[in-house]
């Protein structure tokens, strides 16, 4: 179990936030876990996050863009689990390979924990704190 009392004593206000990954369509990843929930917003829109870890940096971003050791370093992707959205979910579920027509999402989605997958990282500019972010745009097969 995690000894939240060592963690709690570290000094306030000197954390350091994690640099931006540079842009690419090609970070080799692992899908850890898997969660289903709801929106915060008001809608209450059910959804699947698949939780990742990063395996290697993308053979395209070059050696002096590698600020940081990317194995210590977490992605997460969400499909809502909604009629008009479904088709996402079974579209990054045929990528990958796994389930068979007929089957239905609850025995299929824990196949994908495990999945070693190919991670699309994308930047935005976070409205809030004008500072530049990553998302994780897209997951498909190795």
């Amino acid at each position: 179990m995690v000894d939240f009392s060592s963690l709690l004593r570290k000094p306030a206000f000197e954390a350091k936030k994690p640099e931006v990954l540079p842009v690419s369509p090609n970070y080799l990843g692992i899908v850890t876990s898997f969660e289903v929930g709801e929106s915060q917003n008001d809608k209450k829109t059910p959804y699947v996050r698949f939780n990742g870890k990063f395996l290697a940096w993308a053979d395209d971003i070059p050696e002096d863009e590698r600020h940081c050791d990317i194995t210590k370093r977490s992605w997460r992707r969400d499909f809502y689990l909604t009629d008009e959205a479904l088709f996402r979910l079974d579209e990054f579920l045929r990528a990958l390979g796994v389930g068979s027509p007929g089957a239905q999402y609850e025995e299929i989605i824990p196949e994908v924990v495990g999945q070693q997958v190919k991670v699309s990282v994308k930047q935005y500019l976070n409205k809030r704190s004008n500072e530049l972010a990553n998302e994780t745009a897209d997951i498909g097969a190795v």
